[in-house]
């Protein structure tokens, strides 16, 4: 598979018709490929790519940064850690220190390249009444209400669930970043001194 040609606008080559209008190739190709009023319009619309805003490398044209420049921006804008777990390594969840740091050493991960979630709960609250009746839509008729006896049995089991305090599972929620202190802690933890990882 061929790798995907780079055009930045500013290799379009623009034609301009009396009307005016801009009609625009990509180099090296005889198609046009945009015609537009403005020249500005049709070297974006003939381009494949633009520069990153922040490291002028190439980027698909409907972006603004570039991936790398987008995953340190994220980084950046990510909470800091307060150490706390449960946590999420991708979709992988720990929920402790020791399975966390097995993780770790198992894969071979650099900790400072770790992209670190917090853990959002799910409740077994986020079942609701209506969610519960629509199980009924099929064999319910269009005019008839539910009998109340099972319009209260869904209100009992809806207020059985809503008093369950422990989540039925968790999901990766927010970035997160880890402090310095907290990187070199993990890197000293996964070295391989004594073998203590097995």
């Amino acid at each position: 598979m061929s790798e995907e040609k780079i055009v930045f606008p500013e290799d379009v080559i623009v034609e301009v018709n009396p009307n005016p209008t801009y009609i625009a190739k990509r180099p090296g190709e005889s198609k046009v490929v945009a015609i537009s009023t403005t020249e500005e319009g049709a070297r974006k619309e003939a381009s494949t790519h633009q520069h990153c805003e922040k490291c002028g490398a190439a980027t698909h044209k409907y972006f603004i940064y570039c991936q790398k420049c987008t995953d340190e921006k994220r980084l950046a804008e990510a909470k800091e850690w307060d150490g706390e777990f449960p946590v999420f390594i991708d979709d992988e969840f720990f929920y402790d220190e020791d399975n966390f740091v097995d993780h770790i050493y198992d894969n071979e991960l650099e900790v400072d390249k770790i992209e670190l979630y917090s853990a959002c709960p799910n409740m077994a609250s986020r079942v609701h009444s209506g969610r519960v009746s629509e199980l009924f839509e099929g064999i319910q008729a269009d005019d008839h209400d539910l009998p109340s006896e099972i319009t209260d049995a869904i209100k009992e089991f809806c207020e059985k669930l809503e008093a369950i305090k422990d989540p039925i599972s968790w999901s990766a929620d927010k970035r997160l970043r880890m402090t310095p202190e907290q990187i070199a802690k993990y890197q000293k933890m996964i070295q391989p001194e004594g073998e203590n990882h097995e």
